[in-house]
């Protein structure tokens, strides 16, 4: 996208003032659409994905998430992921692909 369409869609609103300073909010004109994405709470809620060990011993450092989603799935780092052979922590965010096995980083609690 070009820079002069970026700026064309913007709208700048009055001046936000502390001492000598000021900041001119921009605001985009139109609303963005909609995040094309499920979040992992509302999958687990829908029980369209499924976290589970990678094998009978599991392996302390990743999960397996298969999705059963139409959307992609959105676990946020720090999110607890409950179950398996213990519970862990995610240690990043990731977006795992919608209908698929995704092997995820997470941590022990």
């Amino acid at each position: 996208m070009a820079f002069d369409s970026i700026l064309s869609e913007l709208q700048v609103n009055a001046p936000q003032a502390f001492g000598r300073l000021q900041v001119f909010p921009l605001i985009q004109r139109e609303q963005a659409p909609a995040p094309d994405f499920t979040l992992f709470s509302e999958a687990l809620a829908a029980r369209s994905v499924e976290i589970s060990e990678t094998s009978e011993a599991g392996n302390v450092p990743v999960l397996r998430l298969r999705s059963g989603s139409m959307k992609p799935i959105l676990l946020i780092d720090g999110e607890e992921l409950i179950g398996a052979k213990q519970n862990r922590i995610l240690n990043a965010s990731v977006l795992a692909a919608a209908g698929i096995e995704t092997l995820i980083p997470v941590s022990c609690v």
